[in-house]
């Protein structure tokens, strides 16, 4: 697994700080690492938390905005690791002022590190807002990391979002290596994709187990469409269809 060397050392005229020291970077120690701040309400809405797929924690969201981020995240990208403010970005701003930045998510996904910023349009789309953007995603990319700005517009249009918002409702069935075992068995057999309505029927295996096997990763749902009787479901990725949208470079 290709790991980006994230440092708190100076990159140019920008500095990474994480809630503990990062020297050497690991994986390892990347998912040790905690907030560096608590959630903050930074503008209207309501803080929230948002729990994980095995219960062990829930991430703090800032804003209703970020729950639905997160949810999105959560239940769609099939991360490796996801952390909510997950470090400060020390950099020079145009006034040559030392400022400091903190995002809102950082996720991982096969080796990839992503940072989201979750903001209401007003926020995200005025020149300043986009000048202030663009230097944060040239500093990011120095560190292998990927930055997008996710705007509210886009949330609330978001198609998977609803989606997710159903499948997260069955994060705490149990799901076991024997059902994970039928599912795969019946695709295997000339059945890959196949309806969720034929699969359940085929295998006897709860609706409610299926959207688990789908949320661990196990197998996977053509985010496409709304959530009914007839999605597909696959052993392997549809393209294009996890958040965010680069799956087919990934298969």
């Amino acid at each position: 697994m290709f790991i980006p060397k994230i440092t708190a050392q100076d990159k140019g005229k920008s500095q990474l700080v994480f809630s503990d020291p990062m020297e050497p970077f690991s994986y390892e120690k990347l998912t040790q690492m905690r907030p560096v701040r608590a959630p903050v309400r930074t503008y209207r809405g309501a803080r929230g938390l948002v729990a994980d797929l095995d219960g062990l924690r829930s991430f703090g969201a800032e804003s209703y905005l970020e729950v639905n981020a997160l949810k999105v995240i959560i239940a769609c990208s099939r991360a490796d690791f996801i952390l909510e403010q997950p470090f400060h970005l020390r950099y020079f701003d145009q006034h040559h002022k030392w400022v400091s930045y903190t995002p809102d998510i950082l996720f991982v996904r096969h080796g990839k590190v992503y940072v989201v910023e979750v903001k209401p349009d007003n926020r995200a789309t005025d020149a300043a807002d986009l000048a202030k953007f663009k230097k944060i995603t040239t500093l990011l990319s120095g560190y292998g990391i990927s930055y997008r700005v996710w705007r509210q517009s886009q949330i609330k249009a978001e198609p998977r979002l609803s989606i997710a918002i159903q499948l997260l409702n069955f994060r705490r069935v149990q799901a076991s290596g024997h059902d994970l075992e039928a599912v795969r068995r019946y695709l295997r057999d000339g059945k890959d994709p196949s309806p969720l309505a034929a699969l359940v029927k085929a295998t006897c295996i709860e609706p409610g187990v299926i959207c688990r096997l789908i949320l661990a990763g196990s197998i996977h749902l053509d985010w496409a469409s709304p959530f009914k009787s007839q999605s597909l479901i696959s052993l392997s990725p549809f393209p294009n269809r996890d958040w965010p949208n680069d799956a087919a470079e990934e298969r």
